[in-house]
C-alpha cells in the first residue's frame, strides 16, 4: 500500500534482494496509554495490509524459505482499560507465562517477588552492553570530528543505567516491603557485587561489540534480536531449580546464571546457592570479557574516524 508501513517494507524487502544480511524496519507508536482502540486503528490496518503483501511477496519471489522475518512489539499489558482509555504495562504477565502456565517459578515465596529481582539485575546487564555498544555509531559525527579519548563515550553510559537500576530498585524495595521482606546489610553488599561482576561482563562485550559496528554494521541489528533469546536461556523468569537435569551444564557455564542466583540467594537467602568455584568462574570470565574488550576497542581504536 502507498503508506509509511508498506513502503519500509518494500525498501526492506527490495534491500534483502540485493543482498543485504539483517533489515531493521520500525513503523508506528505502540505504546499506548491513552486512546489504545483509535492508536490501533490507525495502525494495526496499513502494517497488516503491508505485512501480508511482504509475505506474500517473499514467497513468489522464491525468498520466503531463507529470509526470517521476526515482529516485535510493546512491553506486556494489562487486559483493564485504564481511565484514559488506555492500556499500562503489565510485569506481571512474567508470573503468568512462567510461574502458572510453565509452572517454572521459585519453589517459596513470591514469584512477583522473585520475578521482578530478577529483571532488576538482568536489565542491568542488558541495558549497560546495549548502550555501550551504541556508543560510537550513535555519536558518529563527534567520534569523526573531535579528538578525544574514545573509551569515555562507551563508559560514560554507564551513568544511566545507574540511574534506572535506581529507580527499579525502589519499585522492587517497595514490592519486597510490601511482601514482608526484611533486607540485611551483608545481603545487600553481597547483592551489590554480583550486580559489579555483571557489570563488568556487560562492559566488557559491549566495548566489542561498539568496536566492531563501526566496521560491521549489522551487530547493531543482530545484538538486540539476540538478547531475548539469551534472556529466556537464562534463569531470569524462572529458577535454576526448575531446569531438568540434562541441561544443567548448559546453564551452569552461562555467568549470568551465577549472577542471577548469587543476587536472588543474597537478597533473600533462597534459591541455589553458588559454590566458591562458580564464584570464581563467574567473576573471571567477566574480567576476560572486559580484557577482551579492552583490547578489541584499542586496536580498532585509529580507525574509528575514517569507518564512521
Amino acid at each position: 500500500g502507498r503508506n509509511a508501513a508498506g513502503q519500509r517494507l518494500l525498501m526492506a524487502r527490495r534491500l534483502v534482494e540485493s543482498g543485504v544480511r539483517t533489515v531493521s524496519v520500525t513503523f508506528g507508536g505502540w505504546d499506548h496509554h491513552s486512546n489504545i482502540a483509535r492508536a490501533m486503528e490507525t495502525n494495526l490496518t496499513p502494517f497488516d495490509q503491508a505485512y501480508a503483501a511482504l509475505i506474500t511477496d517473499l514467497e513468489q519471489r522464491g525468498m520466503l524459505d531463507r529470509t526470517l522475518v521476526m515482529v516485535s512489539s510493546e512491553f506486556g499489558r494489562t487486559p483493564k482499560i485504564n481511565k484514559d482509555a488506555g492500556r499500562d504495562h503489565w510485569p506481571r504477565v512474567f508470573s503468568v507465562v512462567f510461574g502458572w502456565i510453565a509452572g517454572l517459578g521459585s519453589k517459596d515465596g513470591s514469584y512477583f517477588l522473585f520475578t521482578l529481582s530478577g529483571m532488576l539485575i538482568w536489565n542491568v546487564f542488558q541495558s549497560t552492553l546495549a548502550k555501550t555498544s551504541m556508543a560510537l555509531v550513535g555519536n558518529a559525527p563527534l567520534v569523526s570530528k573531535v579528538y578525544f579519548p574514545r573509551l569515555l563515550l562507551p563508559f560514560s553510559t554507564i551513568l544511566s543505567t545507574f540511574v534506572d537500576f535506581g529507580i527499579g530498585f525502589l519499585v522492587f524495595a517497595v514490592v519486597a516491603f510490601l511482601n514482608a521482606w526484611t533486607p540485611s546489610l551483608l545481603g545487600l553488599m553481597a547483592f551489590a557485587g554480583w550486580l559489579l561482576v555483571g557489570l563488568v561482563g556487560a562492559c566488557g562485550l559491549g566495548l566489542l561489540a561498539s568496536a566492531l559496528m563501526t566496521r560491521f554494521r549489522d551487530v547493531q541489528h543482530v545484538l538486540p534480536m539476540l538478547l531475548p533469546f539469551v534472556m529466556y536461556a537464562t534463569p531470569v523468569a524462572y529458577s535454576l531449580q526448575r531446569v531438568p537435569e540434562k541441561w544443567m551444564a548448559v546453564y551452569a557455564y552461562n555467568p549470568m546464571t551465577w549472577v542471577l542466583e548469587g543476587g536472588r540467594f543474597a537478597l533473600f537467602g533462597e534459591g541455589t546457592p553458588v559454590s566458591t568455584g562458580w564464584i570464581l568462574y563467574t567473576v573471571g570470565v567477566s574480567l576476560f570479557a572486559l580484557g577482551i574488550g579492552l583490547l578489541g576497542f584499542r586496536r580498532m581504536e585509529r580507525s574509528f574516524a575514517d569507518v564512521l
